[in-house]
């Protein structure tokens, strides 16, 4: 979450600037669709520091409850999950997906689905899921609320509840449905600006406020005056519950371009309201600087829609500072837009092919390299077990050129990519619809891609010291590989 945002992923230090939701990709969707690849999708975890951007689901009895109160209203508005889609090109997510319109049909089509012998089955209509054992008990389930359940019910949270359930069913962990509202935070984390203030927030449980841990440059909470420690204790005069999540707080933040918001800052033993006006954010998912030696740095945190050129700008100002050798770190990036990171790979590799994807029909797209530009110097890529999808392809490529010596630990391992469908009600379904490769055909999911030097990250300064460049014992790794060549 940004916003002033992304608040539960942890960052390394001064160059990690915020959460990454998944990764994206833009190949050919079947039926049209654009693919995204990400992370967020569903993934746990694999080390502290990784980014989970998926959103809890809801559980699968409740969704159960739900399916016969809204299966009218499902069918009427044309956003039952298995219609039709038009494809309409619009790359978001952040995983490997794709993001397309619906037309409304209700034609149905579903692969790895299970009949109700629990068979499995390639596609699936309306009647094989909701058939008539189960609306019998979706009914008993709704006179029980009726005569028991203590409290009101919200029949759109049920409702949504049931598309949920639909497609937590399909046992697919990035399979994913997107209320309205959870889709517009989606796209808003991918596209890479927001409107708000500028600052990225951070806030452990207990704690009855917000800590500012980054300042984006030229951004409303900058030329505020707020600095990167301090402590944000209301918003607009309501103070911050030690209650409230970091979401909650960074949504009461951010707000239409042009409007203002009221922040209460703690810093110095003193609190002082500051009053910022929204604007449009550029977030900055990628941050670089120059070591000894001559040894670029470039972090990059998320591939969303305006990295490319970020990296891009990094690797010419590393380059006019005299760069020679450069460490890449993708440590904890969850992923991002295909296309995106295809760009990049583009500017560091040779003619070729940088990754393909292929889905159920078996229909390949390749993603190439051209000869105009590329970055041949000694070369590193850092990678964790948080590195997914997007960051995977990046090291899988970077790799099968023997481009770049990969150093850390095995990566998260997800070689298959979603596409988002955006449906006419506002609200999207995500579903993964292939498996994508690295250049020499390899895919790694479930498997992840192996580092060339393995070592766990450490901080030698001690578990509880401040991270610092000097006591990331991998980075020293990679400048000690660079040096050594």
């Amino acid at each position: 979450m940004y916003e002033d945002e992304n608040l539960e992923n942890k960052q390394r230090g001064p160059f990690e600037l915020g959460d990454a939701h998944e990764e994206e990709r833009t190949p050919e969707p079947p039926a049209g669709g654009n693919p995204v690849f990400g992370e967020s999708s569903g993934m746990e975890p694999k080390e502290s520091g990784g980014r989970n951007a998926d959103r809890p689901n809801r559980s699968r009895g409740m969704m159960i409850f739900v399916m016969g109160l809204c299966i009218g209203a499902i069918l009427s508005t044309g956003v039952f999950a298995f219609s039709l889609f038009r494809n309409r090109g619009v790359n978001m997510e952040t995983e490997v997906t794709t993001t397309e319109e619906s037309d409304g049909d209700t034609s149905t089509s579903q692969s790895a689905s299970e009949d109700a012998s629990g068979d499995v089955v390639d596609e699936a209509s309306v009647s094989d899921v909701f058939d008539e054992a189960v609306l019998e008990k979706i009914n008993t389930l709704l006179t029980m609320f009726n005569t028991y359940y203590y409290d009101g019910m919200d029949i759109s949270d049920m409702q949504d509840g049931v598309l949920k359930g639909l497609t937590e069913g399909l046992g697919d962990a990035y399979t994913t449905y997107y209320t309205q509202e959870e889709y517009e935070e989606l796209s808003e984390s991918t596209s890479g600006t927001y409107d708000g203030v500028g600052a990225v927030l951070t806030k452990n449980d207990g704690e009855a406020y917000v800590t500012i841990t980054y300042v984006y440059s030229d951004s409303p909470a900058e030329e505020a005056g707020i600095e990167a420690g301090d402590l944000v204790t209301a918003v607009d005069g309501v103070e911050i519950e030690a209650t409230d999540d970091a979401s909650y707080v960074a949504s009461k933040i951010r707000g239409e371009t042009g409007t203002e918001v009221v922040l209460t800052i703690y810093r110095d033993s003193k609190s002082k309201d500051y009053t910022l006006v929204r604007d449009e954010v550029d977030i900055e998912t990628v941050s670089s600087t120059m070591l000894d030696d001559g040894v670029g740095y470039i972090q990059v945190v998320q591939f969303s829609s305006n990295t490319s050129v970020q990296f891009e700008d990094a690797l010419e100002e590393l380059n006019e500072q005299g760069m020679t050798s450069l460490i890449i770190d993708v440590r904890d990036n969850g992923g991002g837009v295909l296309d995106v990171c295809a760009q990049m790979l583009d500017d560091l590799l040779p003619e070729g092919t940088v990754v393909y994807t292929e889905d159920k029909q078996g229909n390949r797209q390749d993603y190439t390299s051209d000869e105009e530009t590329q970055l041949d110097i000694p070369m590193v890529l850092l990678i964790n077990g948080n590195s997914a999808s997007a960051s995977e392809i990046f090291a899988a490529a970077l790799a099968d050129y023997d481009w770049a010596t990969l150093v850390g630990t095995t990566t998260y391992g997800k070689g298959v990519y979603q596409s988002i469908f955006a449906l006419n009600d506002g609200s999207a379904i995500k579903i993964t619809i292939g498996k994508f490769y690295s250049p020499k055909g390899n895919n790694f999911n479930e498997v992840g891609i192996e580092p060339d030097v393995e070592l766990e990250y450490e901080n030698t300064a001690g578990e509880d010291a401040d991270y610092s460049m000097e006591t990331d014992n991998q980075l020293q790794k990679a400048i000690e590989v660079l040096t050594a060549e």
